[in-house]
């Protein structure tokens, strides 16, 4: 099996190809901990100063300024303290690569032509079916072209992190003991999946039985009241002209045969329960295309259920979970050579958030 752990190492330490851009701040909550809140900290700051520290190297504020700031923007109004969260954990993934990074250039680590080209197949293999869907040379791009900076390493030195991080990692595995309760868990949630879903299945077959489903103003009101989609307000109208080849597509079926003032049996897809009523026909839209359909739907989740566990899969999740906490393990240690300090985190940037004091 081929090992993809420089995959893993590289899209967990490359971060941020380019800032977010900058949202203004809104109005600073206090911290929980007594001391001044990053946000209240961050009008302070001028643009060369240090935000991060790690060993020689600095971050300054005119660098981190846009995702701080897009950070805690998001999450002032809503939750102060989740945002206060994510900023700090932005900043631990950013020295840690800068912990790696140093500590590779101290141990002199350098590539051979074929460590580069076995870790460029490995980068390959780990971005298949990536969301993003980037390819090897479009997530190569992302790397800094110059030298590498805390925020952005260069491709170069990034191979050489991930090196350090494969010798690191070499002797982890997962054993079967290790696997079994994994396996457990995992029989047990699909076995709810399967649950959930039938009993999905059971209150539409029951909803379908109303008779309020077989009209347009009773359909609506029921995708008000039980729809989980987005249209559900709207009475689960979709704002869209279909073509009967396209409903029939969305819901894996061979044929959508519903008319105007028919609602749709139950349909299931890989992801979704819908039930759907014709509200409108409307005239073709080009010569020889068929007539197209205004349509409301009830949408719901299904969960995918698998019928047979992947133990290989089961057991190379678990072991990049481990990898990765291995790594931010081993890249604290690595502090007591190459200092980190932050002026937002003056009590450690890796020391637990304290819980927010309960009022009397």
């Amino acid at each position: 099996m081929k090992q993809f752990s420089f995959s893993y190492i590289l899209l967990y330490f490359s971060l941020f190809a380019a800032l977010l851009q900058a949202q203004p701040l809104k109005q600073p909550g206090a911290a929980a901990s007594g001391t001044p809140s990053p946000a209240l900290l961050m009008a302070y700051l001028k643009p060369a100063d240090t935000v991060l520290e790690v060993g020689d190297m600095r971050l300054s504020w005119r660098e981190f300024q846009p995702l701080a700031q897009r950070i805690m923007g998001q999450g002032q109004s809503d939750n102060p303290r989740e945002a206060v969260k994510q900023l700090q954990q932005t900043l631990q993934r950013i020295a840690l690569r800068g912990l790696y990074l140093q500590e590779a250039r101290s141990l002199g680590i350098e590539l051979s032509e074929e460590e580069k080209k076995i870790q460029e197949e490995n980068l390959a293999a780990g971005l298949q079916g990536n969301t993003e869907g980037l390819s090897k040379e479009e997530f190569i791009k992302q790397f800094s072209e110059t030298q590498s900076s805390l925020l952005k390493l260069n491709y170069e030195d990034a191979q050489k992190v991930v090196k350090l991080g494969d010798e690191m990692l070499k002797e982890i595995s997962i054993s079967d003991a290790e696997l079994r309760p994994v396996i457990a868990m995992e029989k047990s949630l699909q076995n709810s999946f399967r649950k959930q879903n039938e009993a999905r299945r059971k209150a539409l077959a029951e909803l379908l039985q109303d008779p309020r489903s077989h009209t347009d103003a009773g359909f609506a009101a029921i995708a008000r009241e039980h729809s989980e989609g987005s249209e559900a307000r709207l009475g689960g109208k979709l704002d869209y002209k279909f073509l009967p080849g396209d409903l029939a597509e969305v819901n894996q079926i061979e044929s959508f045969p519903w008319q105007p003032g028919e609602t749709s049996d139950l349909l299931e897809t890989d992801t979704a329960f819908r039930v759907m009523r014709v509200l409108e026909k409307l005239p073709a839209e080009k010569p020889g295309e068929p007539q197209r359909l205004i349509v409301a739907q009830w949408l719901f989740k299904k969960f995918e259920v698998k019928e047979e566990l992947d133990l290989a899969e089961l057991r190379q999740r678990l072991l990049l979970e481990k990898q990765k906490k291995t790594m931010e393990f081993l890249g604290q240690k690595l502090q007591s050579k190459y200092a980190v300090k932050s002026p937002f985190f003056p009590e450690g940037l890796f020391k637990q958030l304290e819980a927010p004091q309960q009022e009397e």
